[in-house]
């Protein structure tokens, strides 16, 4: 079994400018894909990994937004999933 090389975590640029909602979908649509094949080389990866994943491409200042917006616990833990409603 071959295993593909890691590729860098898929990161955002948070600035706040007209290019904002086009980065947002090209960032999520790498994190999908990302997802997708990190999970059909490990099927002991479940729902929970994914959202932990996200949360951890978010970086520091989408967490923050995150939180703001309600949809993480208090605390961020990265060793415990906290995907609410992702």
């Amino acid at each position: 079994m071959s295993s593909r090389t890691a590729a860098a975590r898929p990161e955002i640029d948070w600035t706040v400018d007209s290019e904002l909602p086009s980065h947002f979908k090209e960032w999520q649509r790498h994190v999908s894909n990302e997802i997708r094949l990190l999970m059909a080389e490990d099927p002991n990866k479940k729902e929970e990994w994914a959202c932990t994943f996200a949360i951890v491409c978010f970086g520091e200042q989408g967490v923050n937004i995150l939180q703001q917006a309600g949809k993480l616990g208090e605390k961020i833990d990265f060793t415990v999933p906290y995907c609410t409603s992702f």
